[in-house]
C-alpha cells in the first residue's frame, strides 16, 4: 500500500480524477504514488487487480486514496513507479483488514460445515478484498488442474490469524463435521451492472464499481473429538 499523506484543503474535482492517464506524474517520492494536476495531489490507496494491455504491458486497478470505488480507473504500468508495483505482490495490509477477512471467511466455512445438504463438494462467495489474498497466501499453495483456481492446505491459512478450531465444527456430544483438504479457492473480479446518467443535458454511461470476491470450494468428512 502506497504511504499516505493528507491534504485536507485540496479539493480533487472527479473530471480531473477521470482523466488521470493523461495528466502530468510525479513519483519523486520513494513509495508513494502521485498523480498531480497543477496543486491537485492523488495517492493511491492499493492496487486492486491487473490485466494485460497488450504482449507487452500490465495495466493496474487502482483505488485512489480518499474516493470511493466508483472512481477506480486502470493505469498502464509505465504510470506506476517500482515500489507501488512491488506492493501488488507483497501487499502490506493492517491488522484491522485482516481481522475483518478472517470474520468474513470464517462466516463462510461455518456455513459450509454446518450445512445440512448432502453433495460432493460445497462452495461459499466471500466479499473479500483481492490485495488481502495476495498477502494471505503470498509463497503458498499450488495451482489446481483446471489451471484457474488454487489449491491450499490447513497450514496456509496462517496469515489470517484464525482460531484453532476453525477448519471444523463439533456439536455437545463431539461429533461434527471438518474440511476434507485441501481448500479450492478462486479470486473473481467483476463490475456492478452498466447505468447511465444525465450530464449536461446528456445521457452518458456512469461510473462503474468493481466489485472482489473469493469463491471456495470444499470437501468435507466427519470427524470427532479423536480425529479432527
Amino acid at each position: 500500500m502506497a504511504e499516505r499523506s493528507h491534504r485536507s484543503t485540496d479539493r480533487v474535482d472527479y473530471k480531473a480524477l477521470n482523466t488521470l492517464s493523461t495528466v502530468d506524474l510525479d513519483l519523486s517520492l520513494k513509495g508513494k504514488k502521485k498523480y498531480s494536476r497543477g496543486s491537485k495531489i492523488y495517492l493511491v490507496e492499493r492496487l486492486i487487480s491487473r490485466r494485460k494491455a497488450n504482449k507487452e504491458e500490465l495495466e493496474y486497478l487502482v483505488k485512489w486514496k480518499d474516493w470511493p470505488l466508483w472512481s477506480c480507473t486502470w493505469e498502464p504500468s509505465c504510470h506506476l513507479n517500482d515500489h507501488l508495483i512491488r506492493t501488488y505482490d507483497n501487499p502490506v495490509i493492517t491488522r484491522e483488514r485482516i481481522q475483518h477477512g478472517a470474520a468474513l471467511f470464517l462466516e463462510a466455512v461455518l456455513t459450509i460445515l454446518k450445512s445440512n445438504a448432502v453433495k460432493v463438494s460445497y462452495s461459499a462467495e466471500i466479499r473479500l478484498d483481492h490485495d488481502i489474498v495476495r498477502y494471505v497466501f503470498r509463497g503458498k499453495g499450488k495451482q489446481a488442474a483446471d489451471g484457474v483456481c488454487m489449491l491450499y492446505d490447513k497450514y496456509d491459512f496462517i496469515r489470517f490469524d484464525l482460531p484453532e478450531y476453525w477448519y471444523y465444527y463439533l456439536h455437545e456430544l463431539g461429533q461434527g463435521i471438518a474440511i476434507d483438504f485441501p481448500i479450492k479457492l478462486k479470486t473473481v473480479l467483476s463490475f456492478v451492472k452498466k447505468r447511465y446518467l444525465i450530464s449536461n443535458g446528456q445521457l452518458k454511461l456512469a461510473p462503474n464499481s468493481p466489485i472482489e470476491k473469493v469463491i471456495i470450494f470444499v470437501n468435507r468428512r466427519a470427524c470427532g473429538c479423536n480425529n479432527i
